[in-house]
């Protein structure tokens, strides 16, 4: 607590003000109030108003930023009360508590629903689009008129979206496992080359149709490893794709597998958009997406980077992440043990 005059001159001080404020009593008594109110709360004129509002009604409620001496803000929860002295007006009390660890909550909290609530409007978009387009088509075929190859593409057409779908389906179920505790895995004797080798084939006609160059760089003829075969497609398949997403045409991507000693180690990086490394501590983190400038659909839900350091972290590996910045491209490193 300190006191002020009635034109907000400080004029009592005590330890509590250097634990909250950084001040020393002589740093402190004989200055103005108005020091430890931020620029734009004196513009606005927030001390002026508090001020009035407790003369008139004699005690208010203080919760607002304040200037540490160094410069930082401190959250103050507390009360500014007026003083008289019989019948005449001397000045007010300022009784502050530093709360920030509270509002560093509140604003984590408000933070994690603003997520959730993106999050939720992007799958609701992400849901619709490939039923819009199953159902545009489903219709077009009910018409008739189509020639067997248009026929053909309007089933193939069905068939991706719908497998897109089921995709996103998966990623939500295996989030909600995620949150639960109870995402698991079953391991068994699996070649990891072949899993590499499969998920790059897999995706060389999307490769080709972006005109990407994909530069593979296996090391060895086998790589035995206890997993599950079908989780670590799932993580192969995921960084491929992303990293196949995320370059523009004419890139290159780069995938690497290699032994070091007693660890499996496989490689993916490319030439994309990048990450800002502000970004990275967060980029496995549930409903975090890096900002962008492409529509929701290219650019997914922020669920499977999630899921597949939780897939990795079951099989007691791990998975690393660096980026020079926008524009610079990715990389992506999964260790497991042999």
């Amino acid at each position: 607590m300190f006191v002020v005059d009635e034109l907000g001159t400080i004029i009592t001080w005590n330890p509590g003000v250097h634990t909250v404020l950084g001040y020393d009593e002589r740093e402190f008594v004989g200055r103005n109030v108005r020091m430890l109110v931020g620029a734009d709360d004196i513009a606005e004129g927030v001390i002026d108003r508090e001020r009035i509002a407790a003369r008139g009604g004699g005690n208010i409620s203080l919760r607002r930023w304040h200037k540490r001496k160094d410069g930082t803000l401190v959250w103050g929860d507390g009360h500014l009360v007026a003083l008289h002295d019989g019948e005449s007006f001397v000045g007010y009390a300022f009784v502050v508590r530093d709360d920030s660890d509270s509002k560093l909550i509140e604003g984590e909290r408000d933070l994690a629903s603003r997520q959730k609530d993106r999050f939720l409007a992007t799958v609701s978009h992400e849901l619709r689009m490939p039923l819009m387009a199953v159902l545009g088509w489903i219709r077009v075929l009910q018409q008739g008129g189509l020639s067997d190859d248009e026929a053909q593409n309007a089933f193939a057409t069905i068939e991706r979206n719908a497998l897109m779908q089921r995709r996103l389906i998966d990623e939500l179920l295996d989030c909600a496992k995620v949150v639960s505790g109870t995402l698991s895995v079953e391991r068994a004797p699996v070649d990891l080359r072949a899993i590499v080798v499969d998920e790059i084939e897999s995706m060389r006609i999307i490769v080709a149709e972006k005109d990407i160059r994909l530069d593979v760089d296996i090391a060895v003829n086998s790589l035995v490893v206890s997993a599950d075969g079908d989780r670590m497609h799932q993580v192969v398949g995921n960084l491929l794709s992303n990293a196949i997403k995320f370059t523009l045409d004419g890139g290159t991507i780069s995938v690497k597998l290699k032994r070091k000693d007693s660890i499996a180690e496989i490689t993916i990086s490319d030439t994309g958009v990048g990450i800002n490394p502000e970004f990275l501590p967060f980029l496995f983190e549930r409903f975090r997406q890096a900002a962008t400038s492409g529509p929701l659909s290219e650019f997914g839900v922020g669920l499977g980077l999630c899921i597949v350091r939780e897939l990795v972290e079951l099989h007691e590996g791990t998975i690393t992440v660096s980026s020079a910045g926008i524009g610079k491209g990715a990389t992506f490193i999964v260790r497991m043990p042999i």
